[in-house]
């Protein structure tokens, strides 16, 4: 027999406790949980304003997790069943937000091993970088303790709206610029095929923060297109997850933006308002809550359908990589200062593409190898093709793998690599 409370109950005890600690409370909208505000300071070490106002939800009788402002989102819940008064709750945030500044600067210094402009947002409290794709535009890279995120692309046109991206990346995994301007680019450039939403009157701003809301694009991509709208932009969808039958429900709420809630037969897995930006697809959520793989993305209903695909056409008749073959990119040394080497990495029609870089001497010579008597390049070997991307190896210039394999668009591959056998 279970000794749980209900929930009713739970939410009564936290209720009654946090107004003994003078922190008032109040149920949401749809009476599923207790939500508040703390009024104090909370200090900020990404150098930006102190945080002095601290919206929150409650989860079970004695945490609370923060929601608002966005330099907190994400943050994991705090205790409070344990205090005489409210001031340790803001002690308890400064320390998550410590460890917080702490994962940021770290990831701070792999943006900058891998030449990316990068900095400290004070605002939202994380890392940000900035990496600029050829003819594309640029990829905003945002990292916290939540691990390091693609988190939109901005064309190159103006007139067109950033396309959102919401893509993990582990930076440690690139070697070098290239790889990640390689890795990066058949997402961004997917993204960016996106129909673009008509915006709404007036000013817009971000999902996250409860105004403007999200676009028509974004919900179908994270619900789905069978999910089901009810009154007042209710979403719910049933899916099958390892064998389990579960229910997702988010509502949308002007002011606190979505409410999510995944229940099962046995009751409810999860519930909590959650920063639309950095939900991933329900099914996705759903199997994680429940401990089992995540199933595979379908189709995007917004993809371009099979003439999306890489084409022989589309590569113009350039060869394509075969599994085991070494292909190879052409580097074009700009400049040798002390023991600094700056170079370019060239396309196949010999021009240049992203922003230079600058390798120690012996770290330049370990990395590329010669080609012919002023030249160098750099070699990989194909492990895998498909219709629509190839996995790749870095070779050393003994010809011994460096790191870990690579994906990325076939496109971006054949445009930028050559078969060793034709390059001359």
């Amino acid at each position: 027999m279970s000794t749980t409370a209900p929930a009713n109950r739970l939410r009564e005890i936290a209720q009654r406790r946090l107004d003994a600690l003078g922190v008032p409370t109040r149920p949401s909208q749809d009476g599923a949980f207790l939500e508040g505000e703390l009024v104090g300071l909370v200090r900020n070490p990404f150098g930006g304003k102190p945080l002095e106002r601290v919206r929150f939800v409650v989860e079970g009788h004695d945490r609370l997790r923060p929601v608002a402002p966005r330099a907190l989102e994400g943050l994991p819940p705090v205790s409070f069943i344990d205090l005489q008064r409210p001031e340790p709750i803001f002690e308890r945030l400064e320390k998550l937000l410590q460890r917080r500044y702490e994962a940021a600067r770290a990831a701070l210094a792999e943006m900058r091993r891998l030449r990316l402009e990068a900095s400290l947002d004070g605002e939202l409290c994380r890392a940000v970088g900035r990496l600029e794709l050829t003819s594309l535009g640029h990829v905003i890279v945002e990292a916290d303790e939540r691990g390091v995120r693609a988190a939109r692309v901005e064309p190159l046109m103006g007139s067109r709206a950033p396309a959102p991206l919401d893509l993990p990346v582990d930076l440690r995994e690139h070697e070098h610029r290239v790889d990640l301007e390689l890795f990066l680019y058949g997402p961004a450039e997917e993204a960016l095929k996106a129909p673009v939403a008509a915006p709404a009157p007036g000013p817009q701003r971000p999902a996250p923060t409860g105004e403007g809301g999200p676009t028509l694009a974004q919900l179908v991509e994270k619900f789905g297109p069978d999910a089901r709208v009810g009154p007042g932009l209710t979403l719910t969808r049933d899916l099958d997850v390892g064998g389990r039958q579960v229910r997702f429900l988010a509502i949308w709420d002007a002011k606190r933006g979505f409410v999510g809630r995944l229940t099962s037969g046995s009751g409810t897995v999860w519930e909590e308002p959650f920063p639309f930006d950095r939900l991933p697809r329900v099914e996705e959520l759903a199997a994680a809550k429940l401990g089992v793989p995540a199933p595979p993305p379908p189709p995007s209903p917004f993809s371009l359908g099979p003439s999306a695909a890489v084409t022989p056409a589309m590569i113009a008749g350039q060869l394509e990589p075969v599994v085991g073959e070494v292909w190879v990119m052409s580097i074009l040394v700009e400049a040798e200062t002390g023991n600094e080497v700056r170079y370019v990495p060239v396309d196949i029609d010999g021009k240049p593409f992203g922003a230079p870089r600058t390798l120690g001497r012996a770290d330049f010579l370990a990395t590329f190898e010669r080609a012919g008597s002023v030249g160098f390049r750099l070699p990989v070997r194909v492990l895998q093709v498909t219709s629509t991307h190839v996995t790749w190896v870095q070779l050393d210039p003994a010809r011994e793998p460096v790191g870990h394999p690579k994906n990325g668009a076939l496109g971006m591959f054949v445009n930028h690599f050559v078969p060793e056998a034709a390059a001359y």
